[in-house]
């Protein structure tokens, strides 16, 4: 074998084997994207899954959040209704408003006045009662009416639309007080009444 000869077959070998080496590298790395490759789809496909979880569950929310929302327009409207009624109720008793504020003439009486009972027309017992008590008209205050009573411009707290009286007609009240004494002293007044409910 001349000497060109043997160039050529070592020049082929060390071909054959740097060829080898490369297409093992090549091999290995196309083993390793593939590895990698496979790794990143399943993590996708996790991600695909909790997106899909976290989809169901915000909708699952929506339709609770709607669910409260129609609720809550229901009971709006349920207040709107019970208000208007409650407004046209007090319209028909001589009222203008919910809380109406108007001018009554005030008189007193006490627990003690010749035939009194001690028993209001809504059978509240004034001797053992640490309620405030008017005597009032059901037509323009109704009975078991709550009121604010205010005196020369001062308030003198709430009372309770618990009696009537025969001379208590229209926008007059009757203020009952613990003595005569009390009785006497608060004489006839213009008072300003504020209903509360």
């Amino acid at each position: 074998m001349g000497s060109y000869t043997k160039l050529m077959y070592l020049c082929f070998i060390i071909w054959l084997w740097v060829g080898g080496v490369n297409y093992l590298h090549i091999h290995n790395d196309m083993k390793k994207m593939s590895t990698e490759l496979r790794i990143m789809k399943e993590k996708n496909e996790e991600v695909e899954k909790q997106l899909q979880i976290k989809v169901k569950e915000l909708e699952g929310l929506k339709k609770e959040n709607d669910s409260l929302v129609r609720s809550n327009n229901y009971l709006k409207e349920k207040v709107k209704e019970s208000i208007s009624n409650k407004s046209k109720q007090l319209s028909s008793r001589g009222f203008s408003t919910i809380n109406p504020t108007f001018y009554v003439i005030a008189t007193a009486y006490t627990p003690r006045c010749d035939g009194c009972t001690g028993i209001t027309k809504t059978g509240v017992n004034v001797h053992k009662t640490n309620k405030k008590i008017i005597a009032v008209d059901p037509r323009v205050i109704p009975l078991k009416s709550k009121v604010e009573l205010i005196v020369d411009g001062k308030s003198w707290g709430y009372y309770h639309a618990e009696d009537t009286g025969g001379k208590i007609k229209g926008y007059r009240i009757d203020v009952l007080m613990k003595s005569y004494k009390q009785a006497i002293e608060f004489g006839r007044k213009k008072v300003k009444v504020r209903v509360i409910r």
